[in-house]
């Protein structure tokens, strides 16, 4: 009676956290347990925390007491205590896809979310050293995961491949952020060989580190660069013997540190693919999320897409525009230009580029980006028509305000043929060929006839009739006035016709 008790005690906790918080109003098992955020749920989740500890003390053999633990602890951010308890759990039902997926949540949650995204995005191998006299080879290795504490955490069956640099002695000049950081690496050698790891900074011996005899796995290392931070460093690596190498070398964040020394990463992958999943079945719940515009969600989904070997870089990058509208995000989408979860974001993502440089006149980058657009994207999808043919205007409209309206023609009879139903582009189209030709007057007529059939709002007469002004044709203009008034917009429209 008193497990069962205890079972639903913290099944009710659990729930009433998650409403604190406006999570949930009912348990999803697929739902993220992430760390709660307000002191009344944390507290709650404190409360589900002790209660299930008490659980799994008196049903250590219960994988549901085992899952409750950790799924508790992951909302009380306690991530370690996760990672045990589904450890056991899985242990006990290994053909369980679910306990799987837990166990690589509470591997992913060691690290803060905005830790695991950014070491999701920044590759060991992508760090810019500046190597004195020169870059030395890469090489892949492949070695098993180094038992670690605690030891009753699950670790992957499969070796672990990092990008090292093996050398006797390596040099390397870089100057550090002012935020600390620190030095990050992964000792190994497969020769399961005893090997010396030395830091030198700026010829001074910041840290030795010993591999014993016959350990042949990698083991983690690392240097507090805090006390150079914002200075220029020579760092010294230097290895005995010359079969030994340093594995993901990169500069981090201290708040990665639990994280990178735990391979958190990389477990949760491993639990994952364990249980089956792939990085398709992550990509698909992250679609779901992102058309329910639950973007955060979205992002946490398309980071375990790059932890399983999926590339979502742009997708990433447009979603964190979203929701921050930060412009440097949008413009790091597009300038990345690669892993796009499908060809309509990748254009939603350029064609919101190319308007806000429009705005701002940037006529000749919008006419290269929407030019690289068109020649990388030989198929028209049916379902973006709308798009592609706002894509053709803006074109002919850059190259408008380049003073080439004659070359801007084609264009903008194609954004009318992609669309016909597009009022803009009947407008545009009209208006251009007036400027490359005011001999086809009649012709930007017929343009803005068909617009105005399209859609008669009344801003929309203002600016036809403001055009007609504007290229000192007061007879079209008077023209259209009188149009618009047999229409009933005699006050919609009284101000742009008594100018």
């Amino acid at each position: 009676m008193e497990q069962y008790r205890l079972f639903h005690r913290v099944e009710q906790l659990t729930l009433n956290s998650l409403q604190i918080e406006g999570l949930a109003s009912s348990y999803d098992p697929w739902r993220d347990p992430v760390p709660l955020t307000t002191a009344e749920g944390r507290a709650v989740a404190h409360q589900a925390l002790t209660e299930a500890q008490r659980l799994a003390a008196t049903a250590p053999s219960d994988t549901e007491a085992l899952r409750q633990l950790g799924r508790a602890a992951l909302l009380a951010g306690q991530p370690d205590i996760a990672v045990a308890a589904f450890s056991q759990a899985v242990a006990q039902r290994s053909d369980s896809p679910l306990i799987w997926f837990e166990l690589g949540m509470a591997y992913e949650q060691l690290a803060p979310a905005h830790v695991v995204e950014a070491l999701t995005f920044d590759q060991p191998d992508k760090t810019r050293w500046e190597w004195l006299p020169s870059p030395p080879t890469q090489q892949d290795w492949s070695l098993p995961v180094t038992t670690t504490e605690p030891s009753d955490w699950w670790l992957p069956p499969e070796p672990i491949t990092r990008t090292v640099f093996a050398n006797e002695q390596l040099t390397l000049r870089i100057t550090l952020p002012a935020q600390p950081v620190v030095l990050s690496f992964w000792m190994g050698t497969p020769t399961a060989q005893p090997a010396t790891y030395r830091v030198m900074l700026d010829g001074e011996v910041a840290g030795t580190f010993e591999l014993a005899a016959p350990e042949q796995g990698w083991q983690h290392g690392y240097i507090d660069l805090a006390p150079w931070a914002g200075q220029t460093v020579i760092i010294t690596l230097q290895t005995s013997p010359t079969t030994a190498g340093w594995g993901d070398l990169r500069l981090i964040d201290q708040a990665a540190l639990a994280c990178i020394r735990h391979d958190c990463l990389q477990r949760a992958a491993a639990a994952w693919r364990q249980g089956g999943f792939t990085a398709a079945d992550f990509l698909h719940r992250g679609t779901v999320a992102f058309r329910q515009k639950q973007y955060d969600e979205a992002l946490r989904w398309y980071g375990r897409v790059a932890m399983m070997g999926g590339d979502t870089t742009s997708t990433r990058w447009y979603t964190r525009y979203l929701i921050t509208n930060e412009r440097e995000l949008l413009d790091q989408s597009v300038a990345s230009d690669q892993g796009w979860i499908n060809s309509e974001l990748r254009l939603r993502a350029w064609l919101r580029w190319a308007t806000l440089l429009h705005e701002e006149r940037r006529f000749a980058e919008v006419e290269q980006g929407l030019q690289h657009l068109i020649v990388t994207t030989p198929d028209i999808n049916p379902s973006t028509t709308r798009l592609w043919s706002d894509v053709y205007r803006l074109l002919a409209l850059s190259l408008w305000g380049q003073n080439r309206a004659a070359e801007a023609i084609p264009y903008a009879a194609k954004a009318v043929e992609i669309d016909e139903r597009s009022t803009w582009a009947h407008i545009h189209y009209g208006k251009i060929l007036y400027i490359a030709d005011p001999n086809q007057a009649y012709l930007t007529e017929q343009a803005f006839a068909k617009a105005l059939a399209l859609d008669p709002h009344p801003a929309i007469w203002r600016n036809l009739i403001g055009f007609w002004r504007w290229v000192k044709e007061p007879e079209r203009a008077a023209a259209l006035c009188r149009q618009a008034q047999q229409q009933g917009l005699v006050e919609e429209v009284q101000q742009e016709c008594t100018k």
